[in-house]
């Protein structure tokens, strides 16, 4: 392949962007992270981080909403303060 290329060109553009934004929510992810005081597992906010800018930032970003976020979480700090 050619990345002289017109689609040797607009490849590197698209993983060029798609690199810039993996990184924001890396740090998107990073900043919740630091707030929340019941991360999964104990997990650090970089841990967090780093999985969603090495997955890609739908991946990453997913994972991280559907375990600390969903409805299909295993506890509900809710619950524990009606007690």
């Amino acid at each position: 392949m050619k990345l002289t290329s017109l689609g040797g060109t607009w490849a590197l553009i698209f993983l060029a962007l798609y690199a810039v934004f993996a990184a924001f929510a890396a740090v998107a992810v990073y900043r919740d992270a630091e707030q929340r005081s019941d991360l999964f597992l104990g997990l650090h906010p970089a841990w967090w981080g780093g999985v969603t800018f090495i997955t890609g930032a739908i991946t990453g970003v997913a994972a991280y909403w559907l375990i600390h976020y969903s409805s299909l979480r295993r506890f509900d700090n809710n619950a524990d303060n009606a007690s």
